[in-house]
């Protein structure tokens, strides 16, 4: 099977197209649940409304088997609880707030040099 791609007016086929989606799918899998706690930090969701979000700010999802996986492990660290009633609903615990607030304190401005690296690089 032959890819083809369309990256800034250039066609990019075969392993190219391969290896942006690998490169993409990386920072994607490596932001995921920093991106759940955050999601979660406004306002409570069930696992598909979460998906969704996901999908929103990647233009593609993980399987809903993989959300459901990431919120059982945040739950058992203590970052996420749930509540059952017709659907189960997420939402962060107080201990949850304080580790995502602690995680972009001591990460800010790394996160902006990266950013801004692989932004500025683009130019």
């Amino acid at each position: 099977m032959y890819y083809l791609a369309c990256v800034n007016g250039n066609t990019v086929g075969g392993l190219g197209f391969m290896v942006i989606n690998d490169i993409e799918w990386g920072f994607f899998k490596g932001s995921i649940r920093l991106l759940i706690l955050s999601l979660l930090e406004e306002s409570s969701m069930h696992g598909y409304q979460i998906l969704k979000r996901i999908e929103e700010f990647f233009g593609s999802k993980p399987k809903l088997s993989t959300i459901y996986t990431i919120l059982a492990e945040l739950e058992r660290k203590g970052l996420v609880k749930s509540n059952m009633g017709l659907k189960k609903y997420y939402s962060l615990t107080d201990n949850g707030k304080r580790i995502l607030h602690e995680i972009r304190r001591r990460n800010e401005e790394k996160i902006k040099r990266l950013i801004s690296t692989i932004l500025g690089s683009h130019k």
